[in-house]
């Protein structure tokens, strides 16, 4: 133990401790599995409401846009429609910078559960595994393939 007259080794003895202490709260300098999945609460999967939108069945394919920091990106995603439910559902980044790419695959892996057998008129994506700017390229794709789908 340190302990001096002055208590200068004391106090800075207890400082250390302190943040050793607080390090360890935290979790610094322990390994660390990997993030789980965030998702937004899934949309209702319920049938349409009268005068809701219908759609022509069939698969639909739009290109969406969006911006980071680090300037455009843009997804391509294809939609299969059956009596407005999304059935199946296909992703594709085409990333401009090596974060975005990075993003787009955790969009990419997680996104299919908020989207396979829900209403098109109840997606609306906000984030997923972490990506919050990839699901507005998902989002802009979206209502194109709403406007193509029309009936």
């Amino acid at each position: 133990m340190l302990q001096e007259t002055n208590g200068r080794k004391t106090r800075l003895a207890a400082g250390l401790f302190g943040a050793a202490a607080l390090l360890i709260a935290l979790g610094a300098g322990c390994a660390s599995e990997p993030p789980m999945p965030v998702q937004t609460p899934a949309p209702s999967s319920m049938p349409p409401e009268p005068g809701a939108a219908s759609y022509k069945d069939g698969t639909y394919t739009a290109q969406g846009e969006y911006v980071t920091h680090a300037g455009p990106e843009s997804v391509t995603v294809t939609l299969t429609l059956k009596d407005g439910i999304v059935t199946d559902s296909q992703f594709q980044g085409t990333p401009n910078a090596m974060m975005s790419g990075r993003y787009m695959q955790m969009f990419a892996d997680n996104y299919k559960p908020m989207v396979i057998g829900k209403s098109i008129d109840s997606l609306e994506l906000s984030k997923v595994s972490g990506s919050s700017l990839t699901p507005m390229g998902f989002n802009d794709a979206l209502a194109k393939i709403k406007a193509q789908a029309k009936a």
